[in-house]
């Protein structure tokens, strides 16, 4: 599994559906293994709670053996970059908040052995509609991140 091969995928099911349902697919020694989510918190702690249970969830469920690649694919909202004048003065804004935020489609990895996250970004353009228009790439640096959700599936994964 790549990160090139799951956006691809998940971009076909985004367009297809008009949504993508919160979605963790795992690569492991013996098989691969997907949980779709049901509901996301909009909490971070919730968020990384969840994500702890699903891991021991998938161990009960699945044949996967050793995990070696996790994914995770969500919709979310992400702010526009902001000026540290900016921040300076009307102070940080959730991107949910965000008046000028853009609809993203994320693909987030983690590579258990090196322990390296990957991320890909797609911003979800859609018309009045709210059909989806046109899907761009966002720029992520050098494409690697840091997440705790990941390592929290791992650690629940690994619990069990």
């Amino acid at each position: 599994m790549t990160i090139e091969a799951i956006m691809k995928f998940a971009t076909e099911i985004l367009i297809r559906q008009g949504f993508h349902t919160p979605t963790i697919l795992m690569d492991g020694a013996n098989e691969p293994g997907v949980l779709v989510l049901p509901e996301f918190p909009s909490g971070s702690t919730e968020r990384i709670q969840l994500m702890y249970k699903m891991g021991q969830q998938a161990v009960r469920e699945h044949s996967i053996g050793v995990l070696r690649q996790v994914f995770l694919v969500s919709e979310s909202w992400m702010g526009r970059r902001q000026s540290l004048d900016d921040i300076t003065k009307k102070g940080y804004i959730r991107p949910s908040l965000d008046p000028h935020r853009m609809e993203v489609l994320t693909v987030t990895c983690l590579n258990t052995t090196t322990r390296e996250h990957i991320i890909g970004i797609l911003e979800i353009i859609r018309n009045a509609q709210d059909e989806i228009v046109e899907l761009k790439k966002v720029a992520v640096g050098d494409g690697k991140g840091e997440s705790s959700l990941l390592p929290a599936f791992v650690a629940g994964y690994q619990s069990m």
